[in-house]
Order: structure tokens, then sequence, then C-alpha cells
């Protein structure tokens, strides 16, 4: 017989989240998230871990779900612990990572009257997540916890631009007493989902500015960190054939792939050999000042929701033009251009 708290919301909250693939949940010491603490203990599936402060909790979490593309719950107490995970939900936020927020709080009826420990924690973070609710065990049935809490995977998985991960707030009040044990309860099975045949989006058509540059063997790949499609098949590298400048953490591969890429500029800007007319990015933004600052008047088009679920991308230089598909990648270059960055690599 599987156990767990005897307080509902925890316990059907720990179910679902083993139920939708979470295999590691960071937890922080407290009083009033002992009943999600208890109900994560007793999910085998779930590896808990412990970190005392609810910052550096967060950043683990944020660690686990980074190097897993999966999402993993970090967990803490009432009060100010809650605005401890700020900072890495903020990260999370902007490198869209599903990085799950659940903070235990006391009842709302006594908020703001003097409790210790108590503050308006719903919605607290609700400026850097994708989704932020309140699973509320005193009026809410075990049906409606499920469906919000499997909601909120979903929304940590696909809720972001594009369809693409963020972090997500989970906001549980509980009552006292909160240690005690109940056998688990029986939580209802997630409906069918039918996958959604409009997000393919590989029928992107390579657009006319971009097919002449490409005929020219002058378009330059700039792959950022974290493309969401490596992370969701780990260890897997993305094949690219266009001469590429790829920055820690892209996971691409290619005969014309450069890490580094600043060492080929000149007094920060391109050799004419090198000077692309078109740029496809992928991934998030490149970190590097001077490639920003070298391809701030090239127009530049990012690889679409086919790929990663990052919609159209950032518009970091007021040059984007819009989406292209995956398959861009693959397109053969001249044989000049290959001689040229080939030259460039062994610099």
């Amino acid at each position: 017989m599987l156990m767990s708290s005897s307080h509902p919301a925890a316990a059907v909250l720990a179910a679902v989240l083993a139920e939708q693939g979470v295999r590691h949940a960071v937890v922080s010491p407290g009083s009033r998230n002992a009943p999600l603490v208890i109900a994560l203990h007793h999910q085998p599936d779930i590896d808990v871990r412990v970190s005392i402060d609810e910052r550096a909790a967060a950043h683990h979490a944020l660690g686990l779900a980074l190097a897993t593309w999966t999402p993993v719950p970090v967990v803490c107490t009432s009060g100010t612990a809650a605005l401890n995970h700020g900072p890495a939900l903020a990260e999370a936020f902007h490198a869209r990572i599903p990085l799950l927020s659940i903070t235990a709080d006391r009842p709302s009826e006594v908020i703001g009257r003097g409790h210790g420990q108590t503050l308006n924690q719903a919605g607290v973070h609700g400026l850097h997540t994708v989704h932020h609710d309140v699973l509320d065990e005193s009026t809410m049935d075990v049906d409606t916890l499920a469906a919000k809490a499997r909601h909120a995977m979903r929304q940590a998985l696909h809720g972001g631009p594009g369809q693409s991960a963020g972090p997500v707030h989970l906001n549980v009040p509980f009552e006292e007493p909160l240690y005690d044990l109940a056998r688990a309860v029986a939580v209802p099975k997630a409906a069918e989902t039918v996958p959604d045949s409009t997000s393919d989006r590989a029928d992107l058509k390579v657009p006319e500015a971009l097919r002449g540059a490409l005929n020219e063997g002058k378009v330059l790949v700039v792959a950022g960190p974290r493309p969401a499609a490596v992370h969701r098949t780990p260890h897997a590298t993305l094949k690219v054939n266009l001469p590429c400048l790829a920055e820690r953490g892209a996971y691409v591969e290619g005969p014309l792939v450069t890490h580094g890429g600043e060492r080929l500029l000149h007094d920060g800007q391109w050799p004419d050999a090198l000077k692309p007319e078109a740029v496809i990015t992928l991934g998030l933004p490149p970190m590097s000042k001077a490639l920003r600052a070298a391809l701030a008047d090239v127009p530049h088009w990012h690889v679409g929701t086919d790929l990663e679920g990052e919609g159209s991308g950032w518009d970091i230089w007021a040059t984007l033009q819009g989406e292209v598909s995956a398959a861009v990648l693959s397109a053969p270059t001249t044989h000049e251009a290959k001689e040229v960055w080939t030259r460039a690599q062994a610099l």
C-alpha cells in the first residue's frame, strides 16, 4: 500500500509529477512544506535532494532541469523563503528551462493578519514564469488538483514563446497538522492527448533573399546555447553543413562549424571573404558581444518551431526577417565558401 501525505494537494501533486516523468526534486527544510516533502519522499521514481538554502536549492534544480531537459521541482516553506526562488526563475525564464517552483503557504484566511512566515505568495513570480497557479485543497477536489497539476506540467514544457519550455510557480496552502501520513489518494488517469499537427513547421519555405545568399555561399549559421531539440534527445548533436559559429552548449557539428568565432574578426569586423549576407540563428542568442556587434546590420532568420519550439526567436539586431525550416541547416554551400571557412578554421 502506497503511503503519502495526508494532505490531498501534496499527494496529488507528487503523484502527477511522477506520472509526467519527473525524476528529480530539490527540497529545502521547513515546516509548512512538510506535506510536499513527505509526498515526494513516498514517490519511488523521484530522487529527492536536500538543499538548505532556498536560493541555492532553486539553482540546483535549475541545473538539473538544464542537464535533463525535464521539469524539476524545487520546494520550499512559506514566507520570504518563496522569494529566494526568484533569481533562478528569472534565469529559467530567459533561458526557457522547465523549472518548477513549488511554494508551501499558510491558509489564505490568515494572510495579512500578522502571522509569521506569511506574505502574499500567489503570483509573486508572475513576471518571470510562463504559468502560475494556486492548488488549494480546501476548495478543490482531487480531480481539479490533478488537472491543474497536469496543466502546470504542460506549461513548463510548452507554455513559453512558440511552445517553448519555461518556469512555473505553484503555490500550495496547507492547514495544520502538517506531518501526518495517509494512504495515497487515487489520482484520476490523464486523458489521452492527440498531437497537434499544426505545430509541424517543416513546410516553411526558404525566402528568396536567403536563397540568393545560400547560392552565393554567403550564409552564416550562429548557434547559441541550448537548442531545445538537442535536449529532447539527450547527448544528440545537430548536423549543420553551412558555415557555423557555435557557442558553448550549442551541440552542433559539421565540417564548417567553428568555436570561438571572435578570433576570426579583424578589429571587430569581418574579413571580406567571410562577411555574410544573411544569418540563420538557432538556440538562444549569442553571448559574445563582439559577434553581436559584427552581425548588427545583417538580415537574419531564425530556425522555427519545427525544430526548437522557439517561435520567431529574438530580434536582437532588429533585422529579423522571419522563420525558416531546420532543413535549411543541411543545405549545401559553395566550393569557394568551403575553402574560405576551412582556411579560417585553421587560424
